[in-house]
């Protein structure tokens, strides 16, 4: 009796504990969510959910790279804000991601649980909630939140159909969900390519002939998508001249473990040297590195040691997303970003997790643990509270331009696909809105003469609009050139971005 009372009152607080768990991972997740503004790719899903169900299933010509099924949840999210009063539209889109984090910790607690033990993938829970890259794409408007999600559910439909070979039925959802992903983002065929190995790695030469119909049905379904993909192919990347390094897939591993906002930022990184990142952050990154890859490896080896199985799936499920990423860099336009391996994310945690649980002395993992909850909040905190590491604040300026811009004034934004994010937060129909230079090229310093006669014409001012310089003049030449030939005026400089005024000085001397 006293046992089983024990094992209940276990049972309770472990109730309990991921409960608070929940509680505190809701309110990171909630926290400050619209304060933030919301950066150009965001402003893309709002284009492309906005509207009627069939403009967000059928349209194309503003983005064409992701399936339709994240923005028909966004729309909904939309509808809903609209017909209860809710004001606050940065808030509605990001909502739904907020709900697909959260619902991905129990997720990950299911799903890692037959592979890596309960207390393991606790362990991997409670990571997954004080994540500051999770956090992130928690309180971001993009697929990537709900990708983590459907691909944690995939795997827990195809545990239950593994577990009850004969019936259709969990088959029937595995379909489902292996096509959900891919509607969701391409690189969710790089998960279904995981599926298959998963269902390889754990069954008998006769089980796997079983699971052939399967996955035809799965590609059966992917048939509208894979024509939509070769229909209206990607032609265009922001990054388009940023070639592949070895050293990207490393700081995936870093951005996994510490989020986008301790050591260097974005902004840093796209306009600084390899070298000069490595030489002033090297002793942290080194370090934090040192201890997440070490975690990570100990994980792998205690898997190895434990369950041959479990730790083959886990490596798979590492590896395959991670190599889709790294082959898309070298075949498409578009090149290696963290986000396109974030389906790598669980089984990392997975491998930590296990790595904390391999340190049998009780002072060290309580210790590891510390230094990991130490990195996590350092990380959240300056996330929350310093803008270097925040996105672009184009809400400010939006905001300026609607305080001090006159009817009929022409903006020139530094990059092209910021225009949309502009005119989100600034959508006065009198003003005149473009991008310089065109898209995927940098500003040649000897056309800027040319090219500015052109766009203003007898205009006596204009304003520029600069942000996400480093993929259309990293170099400042625009600027420089137009503090050379203009009267500098009202200015705003935030986090990154920056707003001038400019008008045509009294002598006119260099005038364009």
């Amino acid at each position: 009796m006293t046992s089983v009372r024990g094992s209940e009152r276990g049972a309770s607080v472990s109730i309990l504990s991921f409960c608070l768990l929940l509680v505190a991972s809701a309110g990171l997740r909630f926290y400050r969510l619209g304060y933030q503004s919301l950066w150009a790719d965001e402003v893309v899903t709002y284009l492309s959910a906005r509207g009627s169900l069939a403009y967000v299933l059928t349209q194309h010509d503003i983005n064409s790279n992701i399936p339709p099924l994240y923005y028909l949840i966004v729309n909904a999210s939309l509808w809903v804000g609209d017909h209860i009063g809710f004001a606050d539209r940065d808030i509605l889109l990001r909502l739904p991601s907020v709900a697909f984090g959260l619902l991905s910790i129990p997720m990950l607690l299911a799903v890692l649980r037959p592979l890596i033990g309960q207390s393991g993938a606790r362990g991997a829970a409670v990571m997954m909630g004080i994540s500051p890259f999770h956090l992130w794409y928690s309180q971001e408007a993009r697929p990537y939140a709900l990708l983590v999600l459907l691909s944690l559910l995939g795997v827990w439909c195809l545990q239950q159909a593994l577990a009850h070979p004969r019936s259709l039925g969990w088959r029937a959802v595995v379909v489902i969900a292996g096509a959900a992903l891919v509607y969701c983002h391409t690189i969710g065929v790089a998960f279904v390519v995981f599926l298959a190995a998963y269902v390889w790695v754990e069954t008998s030469r006769e089980g796997r002939l079983s699971w052939v119909v399967t996955f035809l049905a799965i590609g059966l379904l992917l048939v509208p998508a894979a024509w939509r993909l070769y229909a209206l192919p990607p032609v265009m990347s922001a990054n388009a001249r940023y070639s592949f390094n070895p050293l990207h897939v490393v700081y995936g591993l870093w951005s996994f473990g510490t989020g986008y906002s301790l050591g260097p930022s974005l902004t840093e990184l796209h306009g600084a040297g390899t070298r000069q990142v490595l030489l002033h952050y090297g002793p942290l990154v080194g370090l934090v590195l040192a201890f997440i890859g070490g975690l990570c490896l100990w994980g792998a080896r205690g898997l190895f040691q434990g369950s041959i199985t479990g730790f083959r799936i886990v490596m798979v499920w590492f590896a395959i997303p991670v190599a889709f990423a790294v082959l898309g860099s070298m075949m498409t336009v578009h090149p290696f970003n963290v986000r396109y391996a974030i389906l790598s994310f669980p089984p990392f945690l997975g491998a930590m997790a296990v790595g904390m649980e391999g340190l049998r002395a009780r002072p060290l993992r309580w210790a590891a643990w510390g230094i990991l909850a130490a990195v996590s909040m350092v990380s959240i905190y300056q996330y929350f509270y310093l803008g270097r590491y925040q996105r672009e604040d184009n809400r400010a300026g939006g905001q300026f331009l609607s305080l001090h811009a006159s009817p009929g004034d022409l903006v020139i934004a530094s990059a092209p696909y910021t225009v949309d994010a502009l005119s989100y937060y600034y959508p006065e129909r009198s003003s005149r809105i473009i991008g310089y230079p065109d898209a995927g090229t940098f500003v040649d310093a000897s056309r800027i003469r040319t090219d500015l006669a052109a766009l203003l014409g007898q205009r006596a001012r204009f304003w520029l609009f600069l942000s996400r310089t480093y993929h259309s003049d990293p170099n400042g030449a625009l600027v420089a050139y137009c503090d050379s030939s203009f009267h500098r005026g009202q200015a705003l400089e935030g986090n990154g971005i920056r707003v001038i005024l400019y008008t045509r000085t009294q002598s006119g001397r260099t005038d364009p």
